[in-house]
Formats: structure tokens, sequence, C-alpha cells
């Protein structure tokens, strides 16, 4: 996992798909205190969803929504 003291010298994206890939999937209120350890409160919901996003889009991540607000990420399947 990502060390403390690499705190900011690694980029969202990268930390996020590390995580992801370790758990296999994974809640996105768990990626968040994942991600808080790392960055401390810095990390805003909104930057990791604007990731998230540009992740799926470039078909790394799947992001399915499990109930109303709860959502699941995990590594895309590849063909």
């Amino acid at each position: 996992m990502i060390s403390m003291s690499s705190k900011f010298s690694i980029p969202l994206h990268v930390a996020i798909l590390e995580i992801v890939r370790k758990k296999q999937q994974i809640r996105e209120d768990e990626l968040m205190e994942a991600l808080k350890a790392i960055y401390g409160d810095d990390i805003a919901r909104s930057e990791v969803i604007k990731t998230l996003m540009r992740l799926e889009l470039e078909g790394l991540i799947q992001v399915e929504e499990m109930r109303r607000g709860i959502r699941l990420i995990k590594i895309a399947k590849r063909l």
C-alpha cells in the first residue's frame, strides 16, 4: 500500500487504482477513508468523483450503484 511518507508524491488516480486493485472491489465510502489515510483531510470528495469518472471512461474501473448513494468500485475486466 502507499505509505504516509509518499503523501503527495503520487497522483490521485494512481492511489485509487492501487487501492481498488488490492481490494478487488470497494465501496466509495471505504475508498474515501483509505484516501484520507494517505492524503489527510485535504482530499475533496468532488475530486475523487471526478477522478473515478475519468478512470471509468478510460475503461480502467467500473462503478456500479448498489443502492441509492452507495457505489461499488472495481477493476474493469479486460477482454
